[in-house]
Formats: structure tokens, sequence, C-alpha cells
């Protein structure tokens, strides 16, 4: 890569982590550092909004949230970086399990391989829902109260799919980036984005059972970052104060 060309461009972002806790657990991650080192360093870096919906269009098309028609499906008039890179001879390919970034949001355009691990279900609710499956609407929200409606479609979207969210562990985002990037040709355009930070988060089976057989003694405390993105969830803490993991003392915040 030279100031007027570029080789190839991996792109992986974090739904929900700050850069401050990222700079904060380098020490303790072994490829991290490498691609941050490697990479473009920018010093000073804006989200265009809080959330997906309004964030991702920054990222993936250079434009503001509300332009082209506003937050929701990218209509095809839209400007999008890997339409831009494929049409000047990159492949180009995106790994993710975020429903608002998914095939339904129509955040596939430009990519030869894309993989959003949605099911059909999903695509509906994410498209009736299109922030969230919460209630916001005051009619709604009278009928919610009736009936329990938002409690309702998640039990069905857990029984259907057989988990609570629609997301995939970074395992498994990580597997098939790097199972495409050994046979991709030059140069690419890859994009991998993980949810593990993001809530809710699932203990791991460890961590489970240990919780589960001291419930009278443990508490759910965020205080630890540091491991609770390496595990990545909410863990279980002593009473004492210390985290279960490093031991380390706690906050009283």
């Amino acid at each position: 890569m030279t100031d007027d060309t570029v080789d190839n461009v991996l792109l992986i972002t974090y739904d929900s982590l700050r850069y401050d806790t990222w700079d904060q657990i380098q020490s303790s991650l072994v490829a991290g550092p490498k691609l941050e080192q490697a990479g473009v360093s920018f010093e000073k870096a804006f989200a265009t909004g809080p959330g997906t919906s309004p964030s991702f269009p920054g990222i993936l098309t250079g434009t503001l949230p509300l332009s082209y028609d506003g937050l929701g499906p990218l209509i095809e008039e839209r400007p999008r970086v890997a339409v831009e890179l494929r049409n000047r001879g990159f492949s180009t390919a995106g790994f993710h399990s975020n429903p608002f970034l998914s095939s339904h949001f129509e955040y596939d355009v430009g990519f030869d391989e894309f993989k959003d691990y949605q099911n059909p279900m999903m695509g509906i609710a994410t498209r009736i829902f299109p922030r969230g499956i919460e209630i916001n609407n005051p009619k709604f929200e009278r009928i919610d109260n009736l009936i329990n409606l938002t409690g309702i479609i998640k039990s069905a979207y857990r029984h259907i799919s057989g988990k609570s969210r629609p997301y995939v562990s970074a395992e498994v985002i990580t597997d098939d980036t790097i199972s495409w990037l050994r046979d991709a040709d030059r140069p690419f355009f890859c994009w991998a984005h993980y949810m593990d930070v993001h809530h809710p988060c699932f203990p791991q089976k460890n961590i489970e059972s240990l919780s589960a057989s001291n419930t009278s003694t443990w508490k759910l405390s965020l205080n630890c970052t540091r491991c609770c993105l390496m595990t990545p969830q909410p863990l279980p803490m002593k009473r004492s104060g210390r985290c279960v993991i490093c031991t380390e003392q706690l906050s009283s915040t």
C-alpha cells in the first residue's frame, strides 16, 4: 500500500465497543494490536449516529444517515464502498450477524460474498420493527400492555430459531472471514463485524455453571470491563468486590 494505491482493505468493526475500552485491553489481545499497527490510523473519527441504523451508512456508504430516504433499507441510488471498490477490480466480502445490516436492509449490494446468518423470520421482524423489537407506537403500546406483544414475538423467535438473539459468535465470523481471505483474488475488500459485546451477553459454559451453583453469593456486574470483553459478557462477582476471573478489586460504582 502506498499513498496513491491500495492493495487490500480489511475493515473490522465491533458493535457496542468503545475505543477507550479497546485501548485498555490491548495488552491482553493477540491479533488486535498487530492489526491496528498495520492499518490506517485516524486521530479523529466521528460516528454519524448513536446506533447501528444511523452509524453504518456513514461507514459503508459515506453518506449522512438521513440522506437518500433516511434510515431503513438502503436505496439503489445510495453510493456504497463495496460497489465502488468492486467496480475498480476488488474482490468483496462481508461477514456479520447484525439484522439491521443484513440483506433485508440491502447491505449485501456490492459484495461478491455476503453472509449475515439471518433467517426469514428475522427479516420480517426487522421490517416491522426497524428500531428493534420494542414498542414505540402508542397504539402498539396499549396492545402490548394487554397481551405482552413484544414478549410473544421474542418467544416465537427463540422457539423457531433455537436462540434468543440472531447473533453468531466471533469464532464463526473469524473462521468464515479467514476462509474467504485464503482464496480471495487480490486486491480485496473484506468487512467483518462482531456482535459479541452487544447485549444481551451470554456467559461461557464454565462461568454459567459457576454462577448457577452460587446464586446466593454472586451477582452480575459490568465493572470489570477487561474480563467482560474477554469472555465476553457481564461476569458474576463475589460480594467481596473482586472479579471472579482476574480477582481485580472492583469499584463500588
